[in-house]
């Protein structure tokens, strides 16, 4: 339920974190593939703007941003999870050069 405070702040009710696996940013769809386009038309250089517009969107429905704005940084390579990076890692890079 949404309270308002004296001030008018609006505080929202809590949100549970997701128990969903996709929301792992290390989850890979068994459709999601090297060499799907995610976006079209493809980059050409006049058409930046636009692409970068529907790639970022692309990319967040992915949940794989975090890969591109640094906030999921390459682990060690001795951490349990460097694989699963290294993994989700070169699938945006392909989906970018696609």
């Amino acid at each position: 339920m949404v309270r308002t405070t004296r001030a008018n702040v609006v505080e929202l009710p809590a949100i549970e974190a997701p128990t969903d696996a996709s929301q792992n940013p290390f989850y890979v769809h068994p459709n999601e593939n090297l060499t799907a386009a995610l976006v079209n038309p493809p980059l050409d250089g006049k058409n930046y703007h636009s692409w970068s517009r529907s790639m970022r969107k692309a990319i967040i429905m992915k949940n794989k941003l975090r890969f591109l704005d640094g906030s999921c940084p390459m682990p060690d390579p001795f951490h349990p999870t460097y694989e699963h990076w290294i993994r989700c890692n070169n699938l945006v890079h392909s989906w970018l050069m696609n």
